[in-house]
């Protein structure tokens, strides 16, 4: 073989790995892009999460207080009880359909992590991850 077949060779060999890394930018980007997004969310969980602690710490103390009421005194604190309990629902339901979009985030991040890469001939390439 001449220099130059093996030279035109090589030259396409690194440009079929360069369009591949290039390809592989996207799958970065967004792999960097849900990294962000989980730990916001995550972070908006917990205090969520304590939110709803404190909630039901609340709807606790508050039951056990009715409890102990006279007739009159339980119908007067039935109703802001009752608007406690409806208000820790939502805030429950709302936070596992946050935990399920986190969820979903996840698994995204783990389908493009999983994905496998390579290349030609292994050229070290800066990568983002």
């Amino acid at each position: 073989m001449n220099l130059k077949l093996i030279s035109v060779i090589i030259v396409g060999i690194l440009a079929i790995d360069l369009m591949q890394y290039l390809s592989y930018q996207d799958d970065y980007a967004k792999m960097n892009q849900l990294d962000k997004e989980i730990s916001r969310d995550k972070q908006n969980l917990t205090t969520f999460d304590n939110l709803i602690k404190k909630e039901k710490s609340e709807i606790e103390t508050m039951k056990a207080q009715i409890d102990t009421m006279s007739p009159t005194q339980y119908n007067k604190n039935v109703d802001p009880y009752n608007a406690l309990v409806d208000k820790y629902k939502l805030n429950v339901s709302n936070y596992n359909a946050q935990t399920d979009i986190v969820n979903k985030k996840v698994n995204e991040y783990n389908e493009l992590a999983g994905v496998s890469r390579w290349y030609l001939i292994p050229i070290p390439l800066p990568h983002h991850r």
